[in-house]
């Protein structure tokens, strides 16, 4: 079972990760981070896990969700930058996205900028 099922199979997920994170002594950020694979977790840090949820996420799920997510195909997005955080993008799209698709995401970015087009 991958981390985000497990936390979806707990009474209350948001507690469950606030606890992983605290048991970890890892940001709530990072604990995501490894759920969902954005962050390659450390050997000793899985084994914490699986420590933690008994044994129902293993260091294979954890490893394969951290190489699903580095096999994604690329995209792209545009978001707002709210001092020096990152807002959630705005619009976004695939490398494989047709040309329409990217033609529609450009004009979304310069609408967004209010950039006039041909000028």
């Amino acid at each position: 079972m991958n981390l985000a099922e497990w936390f979806k199979s707990q009474k209350d997920s948001a507690v469950a990760r606030k606890e992983l994170g605290l048991f970890l002594g890892r940001s709530e950020a990072a604990v995501m981070a490894y759920t969902y694979g954005y962050r390659k977790a450390p050997d000793e840090v899985i084994e914490k896990i699986a420590e933690f949820t008994g044994g129902e996420v293993t260091m294979d799920d954890i490893k394969t969700q951290h190489q699903v997510f580095k096999d994604k195909e690329g995209s792209f997005a545009f978001s707002s930058l709210k001092g020096q955080r990152l807002g959630r993008p705005i619009v976004s799209v695939c490398k494989s996205s047709t040309r329409d698709e990217k033609v529609s995401f450009m004009a979304a970015i310069a609408n967004e900028i209010a950039l006039e087009v041909g000028a």
